[in-house]
């Protein structure tokens, strides 16, 4: 018998058992991380936005985009509220796929690490590492592509806790070696994953595959609806691709997405979508999520209705883009509630349209 076969047939043992842990896994390396402590954490208390400055050396952390890079010495400072300066010594390190290829581009995004001694009292308490999403270049085009991402995370906040939070940041870079000039651009951290499970009291769950079904079907249709929404294809949940697994009591298992560059909300120059799906343009909808009954996905779809007002409200009132750049956003969702507020094109979009079994990214 296949090892692989093996290890399945242990886990549905497991689960038929336990009825608790993550027993549907297909092939191997299974990691779980466990925070026992649901802390809320001061970083992403708050959505105001922060400031800072972050010093390291330029060359070094910018060309170390090789698939093994290092961590470079760096100082992150912030102004309290009172008016104090604090200035926390930290590790910087290029991360990421696309984006860390110079070819792609000139700034890669970041991961910054912490010293539990050096961060206690401060915004970043709790924290020893965070992903630093960053500008990639610095076109003005790549300002907006980020706070449009920004965006994505803060929209679907607003439909469950099983999202990442996140916390904007308007960032002076500055050179050690003193050879490049100040640059300060936006950027954002993304929550911890480990944390994002605390916070749930659930278990962060690292598989190579997944059987779909053993995703909460509320929570898996949220998400699929939400990625329609945005215009997202560059997802699956199977294969766990800009997805994160959370056990939560029950057992229960929510898919929870990340990394929406490739959306049509976002709009990147280089996004095109999988050859494999029967659309041309990024900016096209497909519906991705799980084949069901018009009745099962309807509350859903209320749900979306709903939170409306909340949704636009947040694109309108988001002062660091261009009122052109969020009539835009608007406008592309105008389509998506069109769509939701027509029985025709609903039945057509969601349930006779759906691709589920035709279009998987591997």
């Amino acid at each position: 018998m296949k090892k692989h076969h093996i290890v399945l047939l242990l886990f549905l043992l497991v689960y038929a058992v336990t009825s608790q842990e993550e027993s549907y896994a297909v092939g191997q390396g299974v990691s779980i991380h466990v925070n026992p402590d649901s802390l809320e954490y001061p970083l992403f208390s708050s959505h105001d936005i922060l400031e800072l400055s972050l010093t390291f050396d330029w060359k070094e952390l910018i060309f170390d985009v090789g698939d093994n890079p290092s961590s470079h010495d760096a100082l992150l400072t912030y102004i309290e509220t009172e008016g104090n300066s604090v200035s926390i010594p930290v590790e910087v390190q290029a991360r990421g796929h696309y984006r860390r290829s110079r070819e792609n581009c000139n700034f890669p995004p970041i991961r910054i690490r912490f010293s539990e001694d050096k961060v206690t009292n401060t915004l970043f308490s709790g924290q020893d590492k965070l992903k630093l999403v960053t500008h990639c270049n610095n076109r003005k085009i790549f300002a907006e592509y980020l706070l449009k991402e920004y965006l994505a995370y803060r929209i679907y906040n607003l439909f469950c806790d099983e999202s990442y939070k996140v916390r904007l940041a308007r960032i002076t870079y500055n050179d050690s070696e003193g050879k490049n000039k100040q640059l300060t651009r936006f950027a954002f951290f993304i929550e911890k994953t480990e944390h994002l499970a605390s916070r749930l009291s659930g278990t962060e769950i690292e598989l190579l595959i997944l059987v779909k079904e053993v995703t909460d079907q509320k929570l898996t249709l949220i998400f699929s609806v939400f990625q329609y929404l945005i215009g997202n294809t560059d997802w699956s949940i199977p294969g766990l691709h800009n997805v994160s697994l959370i056990s939560l009591h029950g057992p229960k298992y929510a898919p929870v997405p990340y990394d929406f560059d490739f959306s049509g909300l976002v709009g990147t120059y280089y996004a095109i979508p999988d050859p494999k799906l029967p659309i041309k343009s990024i900016f096209q909808r497909i519906y991705r999520g799980p084949c069901v009954e018009l009745e099962t996905i309807l509350p859903v779809l209320e749900l979306f209705n709903g939170k409306k007002s909340e949704i636009y409200s947040l694109i309108s009132d988001f002062e660091y883009l261009e009122e052109k750049e969020r009539a835009n956003i608007l406008r592309y969702f105008d389509k998506f509630y069109e769509t939701l507020n027509n029985d025709r094109k609903l039945k057509k979009e969601f349930i006779l349209n759906c691709s589920e079994t035709k279009y998987i990214r591997k």
